[in-house]
């Protein structure tokens, strides 16, 4: 290129010299002319003049030279100007080569230069042509060449919208977007996204989006396929909604759209998808990812969270979120959240969870709008601001999430943040209700036993307590209990108080223990009413008993002496026994000996724990879970059971087991609790081999497997495990992992019932 430019250089110079002495030569043939006969002037432009006959020979032949040579000389100074001209833009067009022209961008840019020329450079630093990817450098460029420039308002749009070189800005982005739409054929395709969506203040119109979009893609655009294909991702309903995306994505592609990869991947990803496939998923995230696309990095995200394709490490899926979180994916950001909230794959924070779902808000994230309210309301990093915690459920209702709906109702039904409203509660359950929310379901049970909102209604509150008690709410399956017991529907009412009683719940086991005693709905025996008065008493606190003292707690040796048991507990609480704390502290829970006290209890479990008492940690984490003598924790209750099971603790270890089990404070991890429980279970811990035998019976966190079931069975039941017993009585019943034996099976449910099952 640079000996071509020389080349021309030269030759305009040798025309321009040329030029200029034939222009010499004709002034001097002009001036001759003249003196020769001053009457006539000779015209170089107008070679037709007639000389009134007056012209000799010779005259005529100076006319027709010096008319050659005006014309040779207006010829010459025509090619000398094209020439020029040629060389000019020549001399103004970049190289071909990425560095050379990034260097020549920069020289045309140093003073300011052409906007043209300032959107190529930021260009340049944009997508690290011919230099390094700078978007900061790249930001400023467009921000410069913007007010003259439909590509850099484009350009510098992007920036706002993803956060590329400066902070992420609605408003800014729909700005520019709208000032380029005209010109650039993807700045319509985004304009009609935030009208489709709202982001950034800007109405919901969905029909101007539509137009948009069909105005865009007339003109090409890539970004409208793109959007679209979204919707139906995310919002669609219809069976076929993921065949249209992936259709959509794929033109996307086609056309040399790197951000199709990422929704590509998730049509294949979810489980609905007529198409699922997690491994074609996982390849188009990958795709994705060398093009820094947004939902590729999601994606990626739920891969490594979820373990579904690759080995599963929740530190690398939280990588992955921040990385689509600092591109402004709204999604990301709600995963983000959540792992800051739980400590998943990282260090628990409400600061940072609240942050994180403050920005997927910020873009329109249903679920995430409603988790700012539950911040909000109980002061999660951040101050308690129960107005606040009203507008975001509100605003997330509007959007259709089933958890904000519900907290609205709450407050509508509490009269918090705004006056008492039970009309609107109940509207606002039934909405919920009607989409199986469970607890939505129990509180709309409650309003029509009581007439909240609603005139009293038994019928339609036993039927809504039945809906939520069918899902496990262990407070339907009381309520629903006790109207049973009421209408004296009592085999009925024994079976919801057992559902409810064996998952711990006291009311309900005390319901259990009065249809023993009174013999309703089942046989009289005082034994089994003892049995479930007793553990309904315990569930106001945590087990806890005192070696010392479990001689005269039980009766071991006698009657039972509870006062005297509380004096050798006191004793070594005295002395400083860690487990002298543990065991008074259990007296004071159950009220043995002692006047019932929760908080005293829960002081004497916290002295005890702080000492590194496992069976304490065990404990005090138990007074978290269900909330005895302290408010209820889940977190708490977590970080002490992990505590307990460091320190080897057998019932820390089991209980945190069960909270993966069932997803109690923590994600929900079947595989995790089974493997928990082999583990105990070897050690012959006789409830943990039940549980594994559950596992196997029924496929939780393992693969079905009932000769396994039946093994662990029978080594928890000769250890006198009653619930082992009962099932491998309903194995011989039904011939799982066995051959059907309805003696067997009779043998063993009535071991199960001598022991108290």
């Amino acid at each position: 290129m640079d000996i071509i430019m020389e080349i021309l250089s030269l030759i305009s110079n040798i025309v321009t010299i040329i030029s200029g002495a034939i222009t010499f030569f004709q002034w001097i043939i002009k001036r001759i002319w003249k003196n020769e006969d001053k009457r006539h002037i000779v015209n170089p432009f107008l070679p037709d003049l007639d000389l009134e006959g007056e012209a000799s020979g010779t005259r005529k032949g100076k006319k027709k030279l010096l008319i050659f040579i005006c014309k040779a000389s207006l010829l010459v100074f025509l090619c000398s100007a094209t020439l020029s001209i040629i060389l000019y833009l020549v001399g103004n067009r970049p190289p071909e080569d990425e560095q050379e022209a990034y260097i020549w961008y920069l020289e045309h840019t140093e003073n300011g230069g052409s906007p043209k020329n300032l959107n190529a450079l930021g260009e340049c630093y944009f997508f690290g042509r011919g230099t390094e990817v700078n978007f900061d450098q790249a930001f400023s460029c467009f921000e410069k060449a913007a007010p003259k420039n439909s590509s850099a308002q484009y350009n510098l749009a992007v920036c706002y919208y993803y956060g590329y070189g400066t902070e992420i800005n609605d408003e800014k982005a729909f700005e520019y977007f709208q000032k380029a739409e005209d010109d650039v054929a993807d700045a319509k395709a985004y304009a009609g996204h935030y009208y489709y969506c709202g982001w950034g203040g800007i109405e919901v119109d969905k029909d101007k989006a539509n137009s948009l979009f069909e105005l865009s893609k007339s003109k090409g655009s890539t970004m409208a396929l793109y959007f679209q294909a979204m919707y139906y991702i995310f919002e669609d309903e219809s069976e076929d909604r993921f065949d249209k995306a992936i259709e959509l994505c794929q033109q996307v592609i086609d056309a040399g759209g790197a951000k199709g990869y990422g929704l590509l991947g998730l049509c294949y990803a979810d489980e609905n998808s007529l198409v699922y496939d997690y491994g074609k998923a996982y390849d188009y995230f990958i795709a994705g990812e060398e093009e820094g696309d947004d939902f590729a990095l999601y994606g990626l995200g739920r891969c490594y969270e979820e373990g579904e394709i690759v080995k599963k490490d929740e530190g690398k899926a939280v990588e992955y979120y921040q990385k689509a979180s600092a591109l402004g994916n709204p999604y990301a950001n709600y995963y983000l959240g959540r792992c800051y909230y739980n400590g998943i794959g990282t260090e628990a924070s409400y600061e940072n969870a609240l942050e994180c779902y403050s920005r997927a808000a910020s873009r329109g994230h249903a679920a995430a709008i409603a988790m700012q309210g539950i911040f909000y309301e109980n002061g999660f990093g951040c101050e308690v601001d129960e107005r606040a915690a009203f507008r975001c459920y509100e605003r997330a209702a509007g959007l259709g999430d089933l958890t904000a709906i519900y907290n609205l109702a709450c407050f509508y039904y509490q009269g918090t943040a705004t006056p008492q409203d039970y009309e609107k509660a109940v509207e606002l359950y039934m909405q919920a209700a009607e989409q199986d929310h469970v607890r939505a379901q129990y509180t709309l049970g409650v309003c029509y036993e009581n007439g909240y909102g609603v005139e009293v209604d038994d019928e339609e509150a036993q039927k809504w307590y039945a809906k939520a008690a069918e899902q496990e709410n262990i407070y339907a399956q009381r309520n629903l209990g006790w109207m049973l017991y009421e209408q004296e529907e009592y085999a009925e009412a024994f079976k919801w108080f057992s559902e409810s009683g064996h998952e711990g719940y006291a009311s309900s086991q005390y319901g259990m223990g009065e249809c023993y005693y009174y013999g309703k709905g089942v046989g009289q025996n005082y034994e089994q009413a003892k049995l479930w008065y007793e553990r309904a008493a315990e569930q106001e606190h945590v087990t806890a008993t005192i070696q010392l003292g479990n001689i005269y707690y039980y009766g071991r040796c006698g009657e039972i002496d509870y006062i005297t048991a509380v004096k050798y507990y006191e004793k070594a609480a005295e002395l400083g026994s860690a487990e002298g704390e543990y065991k008074l502290g259990r007296c004071y829970e159950e009220g043995k000996g002692v006047e019932q006290n929760n908080n005293k209890a829960f002081e004497h479990y916290k002295k005890a724990a702080e000492q590194n008492h496992a069976n304490a940690q065990s404990s005090l984490g138990a007074m978290y879970y269900y909330g005895s003598g302290t408010v209820k924790d889940l977190s708490e209750a977590i970080k002490w059971f992990e505590e307990a099971a460091n320190n080897n603790d057998t019932f820390g270890k089991k209980f945190l087991a069960y909270c993966y089990y069932y997803g109690d404070g923590v994600q929900k991890d079947e595989k995790k609790a089974a493997n928990d429980f082999a583990k105990l279970a070897e050690e012959g811990d006789a409830w943990s081999q039940m549980m594994l035998g559950k596992c196997y019976l029924y496929g939780k966190g393992l693969e079905p497997d009932f000769d396994q079931a039946v093994y662990w069975f029978q080594c928890a039941a000769e250890q006198g495990e009653t619930a082992a017993q009962e099932l491998l009585g309903e194995c011989y019943e039904n011939g799982w992992g066995v051959e059907v034996d309805a003696e067997k099976a009779k043998e063993y449910y009535k071991l199960a019932e001598e022991n108290g099952g």
